[in-house]
C-alpha cells in the first residue's frame, strides 16, 4: 500500500493560542513526527507565531494561487479554505486525481465551519467532525455529510503518563472566554490561599503544556483543554459562557461530550460563591473519575486517530478504481465551474470573519 509522504494542513487563521490553531497545529505536528512532509495554509497567519511552534519544519503558504496541490498526497482542511486552493489548481490546467481530501468541523454554529455546497460533498474523501452537535448538523444536510465520523479534539500523548496530581488542592484555569463568575470564583480561591494557574482572555496566552497539567489538581476549562486534561488524569470542572455540568463525572460526562464539552449541554448559570464551593467540595470524587477514565476508549488519543488516518489514505492513493473516479471528476466542466463559484463563497465568509475579529478589536493581527 502507498505510504502518505507529503501534506497540507489547511485553516483559516493561525496567530494565536486557540482552539481550531491547535487542531491544526497538532495534527502537522503529528503528521511530521511520522516523517511526513508539511506546509500549512492559512488565509491569516503570524509568521513569527508559527515559526515559534515549527522553526523549520513546515512551510507556510498563505495565497491559494501559491498551493501545488500536485505536491501532496493528503490535505487536511478546516474552515472551508480548500475551494479557493482547488479553484487555483484547476485554473491552471488539469490535477489528475489530485490528493486525498480531509475535512473537519469544529462547530456547529460558526458559519467558517460549514460545509460548502459542492467541494466537500462531491470530493471529501473523510469528513470528521468534533461532537455529536456538529455531527447532528452535518446529517441534516444528507448524504455523503450524514456519514461523517466523530474526531473528538483528541489529545496528543504527550498528555499521557503524567505523574499523580499533587496532594494539595491546586488549580489551573483555561480559557479565550470571558465567564465573569468563574474568574470570581477562582479570584476567591486564591484569596484564600489556593495556588490557582490562569491562561488565556485576562491571563497568560500560552500554549497548555502536560507540565501545567502535572502541576494541577484540578482544571476549570472548557472546549478543547478537557481532552487535555483528561488524558493527564486531571480532574475536569466544566462550566463556562454557557454554563456548563461542573466536575465531569460519571452521570454528566456523555452529554457534556455530545456539546463539545462547551456547556450547552447543562446551561445553567451559577454564582460565584457556589462555582468556589463546588471547585474545593467535588475536587476528590472528579479525580476519582478522571483516575479511572480510559482516554482510548473514547477516541481522545490523537495518534491512535491520526493513525487509521493515514492507513485509509495510503488505501486510497493505491486504488486505481480510487484514482480514476476522481481524475474523471476534477476534469469535468462542470466541476470547474462548481469549485469557481464555491471559491467565490469562500470569500464572502473570509470577509465575515475579518469584520468579527476587528469588531473584537484584533484589527492590527488581521489587515
Amino acid at each position: 500500500m502507498r505510504r502518505v509522504a507529503s501534506a497540507l494542513v489547511c485553516t483559516n487563521h493561525l496567530f494565536m493560542w486557540a482552539g481550531s490553531e491547535l487542531v491544526a497545529i497538532e495534527m502537522a505536528e503529528e503528521l511530521l513526527a511520522r516523517g511526513i512532509r508539511v506546509d500549512i495554509f492559512a488565509t491569516l497567519a503570524d509568521r513569527d507565531f508559527l515559526h515559534g511552534v515549527f522553526g523549520d519544519r513546515a512551510g507556510l503558504i498563505e495565497r491559494a494561487e501559491a498551493v501545488d496541490l500536485a505536491r501532496y498526497d493528503l490535505v487536511y482542511a478546516q474552515h472551508h479554505v480548500f475551494p479557493p486552493i482547488l479553484d487555483a489548481a484547476l485554473a491552471r490546467g488539469p490535477i489528475g486525481a489530485g490528493p486525498v481530501l480531509v475535512c473537519n468541523h469544529l462547530s456547529p454554529f460558526v458559519p467558517l465551519e460549514a460545509p460548502g455546497p459542492f467541494v466537500e460533498p462531491a470530493l471529501a474523501d473523510v469528513i470528521l467532525a468534533n461532537s455529536a452537535e456538529t455531527l447532528a448538523m452535518l446529517a441534516e444536510l444528507g448524504p455523503p455529510l450524514d456519514a461523517a465520523r466523530l474526531w473528538p479534539n483528541p489529545a496528543p500523548r504527550a498528555f499521557a503518563g503524567l505523574p499523580a496530581p499533587p496532594a494539595a488542592q491546586t488549580y489551573l484555569a483555561v480559557s479565550n472566554h470571558r465567564t465573569p463568575e468563574l474568574a470570581a470564583a477562582l479570584d476567591l480561591l486564591a484569596r484564600q490561599g489556593t495556588p490557582v494557574r490562569r491562561i488565556g482572555q485576562g491571563h497568560a496566552s500560552e500554549r497548555v503544556s502536560p507540565a501545567h497539567m502535572a502541576a494541577a489538581g484540578g482544571v476549570a476549562t472548557i472546549g478543547k483543554t478537557v481532552q487535555y486534561a483528561l488524558r493527564a488524569g486531571r480532574a475536569v470542572y466544566c462550566y463556562g459562557p454557557h454554563g456548563g455540568p461542573g466536575w465531569l463525572d460519571e452521570g454528566n460526562f456523555e452529554a457534556a461530550r455530545a456539546a463539545n464539552f462547551s456547556g450547552r449541554s447543562h446551561p445553567e448559570r451559577k454564582s460565584s460563591e457556589k462555582i468556589a464551593d463546588e471547585l474545593v467540595a467535588g475536587l476528590p470524587a472528579a479525580a476519582r473519575f478522571a483516575d479511572a477514565f480510559d482516554p482510548a476508549a473514547h477516541d481522545f488519543c490523537l495518534e491512535a486517530l491520526v493513525d487509521g488516518l493515514l492507513e485509509e489514505a495510503g488505501s486510497r492513493l493505491s486504488d486505481p478504481a480510487w484514482q480514476a473516479r476522481r481524475r474523471d471528476l476534477l476534469a469535468s466542466p462542470q466541476t470547474r465551474q462548481a469549485v469557481a463559484l464555491e471559491a467565490n463563497l469562500c470569500g464572502a465568509i473570509r470577509k465575515f470573519y475579518l469584520n468579527f475579529r476587528k469588531s473584537r478589536g484584533d484589527a492590527a493581527r488581521v489587515a
